[in-house]
């Protein structure tokens, strides 16, 4: 049976609750990244995944690191990108970001494993810094393909939209004025 809370103690529900979830949550990131501290932050609009990764005990960046899609590993690398944003949040050394460029071969094994991405620390106990699930667009043409059928999936939203337009334009009745030449 769920009792309904009063309005004047919904707020204060409200922030106790996610403050709960918040730290349910960075205990089990903990958990996953061990010794390390770090955070994927996701793909950018140029096809980079960026992120940032250190080491607890040391503060130390250039940490070896993997990118996987599902369980399989596409690319290793370093963090060893500097991140100036970072040291104000660990403390720690601006040499610590990651950056993983997505090609073609990389985006396809992504897509087989349903968008899952991680990034992992490579090393004899790898420990996963951050996962994300990201939306694959299946309509999207390969790269190989023209430009015409590429700038037909990128703009379909506008021509569909322009479409419509068109339906709701009356028809001309009779004859166009004349155009005044300028």
């Amino acid at each position: 049976m769920t009792l309904p809370i009063p309005s004047s103690l919904r707020p204060l529900a409200t922030r106790v609750l996610g403050k709960t979830r918040r730290a349910t949550q960075a205990a089990l990131r903990r958990q996953q990244q061990g010794p390390y501290r770090g955070y994927l932050d996701g793909l950018t609009e140029e096809g980079v995944i960026r992120g940032w990764v250190v080491d607890r005990r040391t503060g130390r960046g250039r940490v070896p690191v993997a990118l996987f899609a599902g369980d399989q590993m596409i690319e290793i690398g370093y963090a060893n990108v500097v991140r100036e944003d970072v040291r104000g949040v660990t403390g720690g050394e601006i040499e610590c970001g990651f950056l993983f460029s997505v090609d073609e071969a990389a985006f396809e094994k992504i897509r087989k494993a349903d968008g899952q991405i991680s990034v992992r620390t490579h090393n004899d106990k790898p420990h996963v810094i951050g996962s994300v699930t990201l939306s694959i667009d299946h309509s999207d043409p390969k790269l190989a393909h023209n430009d015409i059928a590429a700038c037909q999936i990128a703009l379909r939203p506008e021509f569909d939209d322009l479409l419509e337009r068109l339906e709701q334009t009356p028809e001309q009745t009779g004859e166009m004025p004349p155009i005044k030449q300028p």
